[in-house]
């Protein structure tokens, strides 16, 4: 076997070696050309795609494109806005609580002697009209504030006790206006906390078995219900709550259904910002009419003639039913609102927090 010379090979065949040499100096050329040219069609791609997926989001109407129009529709919404919760918090000022008796008006030294009389003239006037409107009281009723009866209450806790005053005495008035209510539990709730016996565990007024009793006694102490502070505490940097919580009532009580709608009427068009946290409402008829009780005999008229047509005997709301309702009534309060930040800009100019628009890359954050 012979070994091919290509020195020799090329000396004798020039120009089919110099011809070859230039295939592949032009084939090594031209592929790299068509690597650098796809890579760049790649990033270009990418990039498109990029800008596709922005101008996508610009053109969503959450995401307004940074344009001078746009800026200035912002600035309209948000002026607006702000208009609209000044507006809503003047409102809220309105149920503002006063203090019972203008006690903030007495010196600090005399307002603990001066809020027990209040209460006491309060707790007088509750049971003269409970009299005047046939409503049954419990023995130990104070307006929730028993433990004030025979004691005064420390100075620095009068103004804070006579806004529950002013409260209380408005329920009660408002409860005891209708006829014939059996309150069996008026009690106050403490301020921020929550109270052990919620009403799931509160006994509705009249549970008894027999029809027309009268409603058995729940603890018999009608005073302030205990409490536990709650254990959360807020965050040092949280925003200040928009209301605060100037305590609660918890009402038993066993009337007609007639009462009982003007009493929560009365609750949603009160002076007073209450809100109605939970309520339970039971019929003292446990049984559901019977079936054949329309086959019965129709009624008759005064005169002795049988009416044409026969009624139904109604389950709720008729003139030998009564409802027990257990109900607990949370009492809020709004501050005097705080200038913001925004408020101290002048109309029209957007804080750096709410712009939304980055000027300087000119894209919406």
């Amino acid at each position: 076997m012979t070994r091919m010379n290509f020195t020799a090979w090329f000396a004798e065949n020039k120009l089919i070696a110099t011809l070859s040499a230039l295939f592949l100096t032009a084939v090594a050329v031209m592929g790299y050309l068509t690597w650098s040219a796809w890579d760049a069609y790649s990033n270009a791609l990418q990039e498109q795609e990029t800008m596709n997926s922005k101008l996508v989001a610009l053109a969503k109407p959450d995401h307004p494109f940074p344009n001078e129009a746009n800026l200035k529709k912002l600035n309209e919404v948000l002026t607006n806005d702000q208009t609209d919760l000044k507006k809503l918090q003047q409102e809220l000022l309105k149920y503002r609580i006063p203090t019972f008796a203008e006690l903030e008006k007495a010196k600090p030294q005399d307002r603990p002697q001066l809020f027990q009389d209040a209460l006491r003239t309060a707790v007088t006037k509750a049971k003269t009209t409970s009299a005047a409107s046939a409503c049954t009281l419990p023995a130990t009723f104070y307006l929730g504030l028993g433990e004030y009866e025979n004691s005064v209450p420390r100075s620095d806790d009068v103004l804070i006790l006579a806004k529950r005053l002013t409260v209380l005495d408005w329920v009660a008035g408002a409860l005891l206006n209708q006829n014939g209510v059996l309150v069996d539990n008026f009690s106050r709730l403490e301020t921020e906390s929550t109270a052990k016996t919620d009403s799931s565990a509160a006994p509705l007024a009249g549970t008894g078995s027999k029809k027309g009793a009268s409603p058995a006694p729940t603890s018999g102490n009608t005073q302030r219900t205990k409490a536990v502070t709650a254990t959360a505490t807020p965050a040092p940097n949280a925003p200040a709550a928009p209301y605060s919580s100037v305590g609660g009532i918890q009402i038993t009580f066993r009337c007609s259904q007639e009462a009982f709608r003007n009493f929560v009427n009365a609750i949603t068009s009160s002076p007073y910002f209450l809100v109605i946290e939970n309520l339970q409402v039971q019929n003292t008829n446990k049984e559901a009419p019977k079936r054949n009780e329309t086959q019965q005999q129709p009624p008759k008229s005064p005169s002795g003639k049988p009416l044409t047509a026969s009624r139904l005997h109604f389950v709720v709301g008729g003139p030998d039913e009564l409802l027990n309702i257990a109900m607990k009534v949370r009492i809020l309060e709004f501050p005097e609102p705080t200038p913001s930040k925004a408020d101290k800009l002048p109309p029209g100019v957007l804080s750096p927090a709410t712009s939304g628009i980055n000027q300087d890359r000119g894209t919406a954050k």
